[in-house]
């Protein structure tokens, strides 16, 4: 089990808020995992996420590691939920599937006396910064940067593309356009970095 603690008074949103995402949360890892919970002690919040056996980060690049992950995020999206911080670090290997790691209590938390975003530079979309927010734009552009060749820009702009085309089910547009059936690209890819 991994635990993370987190001071009530540092997430950014009402308790009722809070609430609402981490049930929605764990009702999503129950199914997707790994199954994360949260409980309030006091002034307190604790994730705990189970840890998965022998995991690695997925280095991203295979039809059924990147399908897997654009699966995840569409019923992540049709839920409601927005991960935020798509990227390796997030993303592992275990079992032989793609799993989803490190979901937060609140996408907005106080770190170092500063109200801020959680999420990775350079994965934000311009959208969402524009919008001092965090939207699914930004899960669909970290998701497009697992593909090598995608830079930012690129990256940027097929998450507008497909968001506009396919809503909630853009992931699975996404991944479809970056590896089309029958390309050939390699099946597996696994990384410790």
């Amino acid at each position: 089990m991994i635990c993370k603690i987190y001071r009530l008074q540092d997430l950014v949103d009402t308790r009722e808020g809070i609430a609402r995402r981490c049930a929605a949360i764990e009702a999503f890892t129950s199914d997707f995992g790994p199954r994360t919970t949260f409980e309030t002690r006091g002034s307190e919040l604790i994730r705990r996420t189970e840890r998965l056996d022998q995991a690695v980060r997925w280095s991203g690049f295979d039809r059924s590691g990147l399908t897997r992950l654009a699966d995840i995020l569409a019923c992540a999206h049709e839920r409601g939920l927005v991960h935020g911080d798509i990227r390796p670090k997030n993303v592992l290997w275990s079992g032989g599937q793609v799993w989803l790691c490190d979901w937060e209590p609140a996408l907005r938390q106080i770190v170092n006396g500063r109200i801020r975003w959680l999420y990775t530079a350079p994965f934000r979309h311009p959208s969402d910064r524009s919008a001092l927010g965090l939207s699914p734009l930004t899960d669909l552009m970290g998701l497009a940067l697992f593909v090598p060749e995608v830079d930012l820009k690129r990256a940027a702009l097929l998450a507008s593309a497909a968001l506009k085309k396919a809503g909630p089910q853009a992931p699975r547009a996404i991944a479809g356009d970056l590896i089309p059936a029958g390309a050939d690209v390699p099946t597996e890819r696994e990384t410790n970095g």
